[in-house]
């Protein structure tokens, strides 16, 4: 019985530190897959919350547009430019940076046309990227992009 009482204290003292060891282990890669979900999860709010602004400022956009003006498009020009930044500032979106984008920079949208009107809209990317052996954990791009476009009768 003795023995027995012996060979247990002799087998808790190999596996004192395995739990540390096992954490060290398995921490990394939790942290790493919870960043991941994370930072996925933020790039898909973004881009939603950004389609539906750029769907709700070119339908702004397409009632003014056919709104008659007295005289020159000066006017008609100054509402349209109010009315879109007020709709970026009022939107929860400001906090990341949104910004309204000219057609070069939103790859895939349509031409502007005088029958079409394309809003394209760009939000920075709010978390930091983490670099471990050449992967970006998440890999996405700086600027988030997206568009909405109307044609107007």
């Amino acid at each position: 019985m003795r023995e027995s009482t012996h060979l247990k204290r002799a087998r808790r003292k190999r596996q004192s530190g395995v739990a540390a060891i096992e954490f060290a282990i398995v921490f990394p890669v939790f942290f790493l897959v919870l960043y991941a979900l994370i930072g996925y999860a933020f790039v898909f709010l973004i881009q939603s919350g950004l389609q539906n602004l750029a769907g709700e400022t070119v339908r702004q956009v397409a009632t003014i547009s056919t709104t008659p003006v007295e005289d020159d498009n000066d006017q008609r020009e100054a509402l349209l430019e109010e009315r879109v930044t007020r709709l970026l500032e009022d939107s929860w979106l400001a906090r990341f940076d949104t910004s309204l984008l000219s057609s070069e920079r939103c790859p895939g949208a349509p031409t502007p046309t005088p029958e079409r009107i394309v809003v394209c809209l760009g939000a920075a990317y709010p978390l930091p990227t983490l670099n471990l052996l050449g992967l970006r954990i998440p890999g996405t791009p700086e600027v988030l992009t997206t568009h909405a476009s109307v044609f107007l009768d």
